[in-house]
């Protein structure tokens, strides 16, 4: 068990969301670097997501559910 593992256990998270998040961070180092090489690409497009920001604040409930209703749909 990692100090990470064990403070979010503190934190409350479930045993199952941390051995989740374990198992993914590989892929989130992945994107974090990606996302560090295409900054000076995804700097000019801030504006536009400025834009649509009220919109993709708006849908993320809504994501949110239907993720789960797929990821339940699954199991």
């Amino acid at each position: 068990m990692s100090a990470l593992d064990f403070g979010l256990g503190l934190a409350g998270m479930p045993e199952t969301t941390i051995a989740e998040l374990d198992k993914q961070l590989p892929a989130l180092e992945r994107i974090a670097a990606a996302i560090k090489q295409a900054e000076p690409m995804i700097s000019p497009l801030i504006p536009v997501f400025q834009k649509a920001w009220p919109d993709i604040v708006a849908v993320t409930p809504l994501l949110i559910e239907l993720i789960a209703f797929a990821k339940a749909k699954e199991a």
